[in-house]
């Protein structure tokens, strides 16, 4: 789930030197600048990747109407349609995750 302001560049996982402030204290970050781009660009790969290892990925944007740079990411990070959520409040929140728990009912753990 995000609010959609994806302000968090990461290098070698750690929160790169370059991030904006409201990215965590100074302290957190590491001494390299990010390596692959904004994080806009860092979310998408992780997506894809997740995707190209057959996870099931499930997006909920929260109160992103006025942000479509947010909503392209959501609808495109998500497996398919039917797991990309947009909530613009509360009670569309809590649908999104009820309908995401329903829909993880069916999964399975197998050898």
């Amino acid at each position: 789930m995000t609010d959609g302001d994806f302000n968090t560049p990461y290098c070698t996982g750690v929160i790169s030197k370059d991030a904006l402030s409201g990215s965590g204290a100074p302290a957190d970050h590491i001494n390299c600048n990010a390596t692959n781009s904004n994080s806009f660009a860092q979310a998408k790969l992780l997506c894809t990747a997740m995707k190209k290892a057959g996870i099931t990925v499930y997006t909920v944007g929260f109160d992103v109407a006025n942000l479509a740079a947010a909503r392209q990411v959501m609808t495109e990070c998500a497996t398919d349609p039917t797991t990309a959520y947009i909530a613009d409040d509360g009670e569309e929140l809590a649908q999104a995750f009820r309908d995401i728990a329903l829909k993880m009912t069916s999964l399975y753990i197998s050898k």
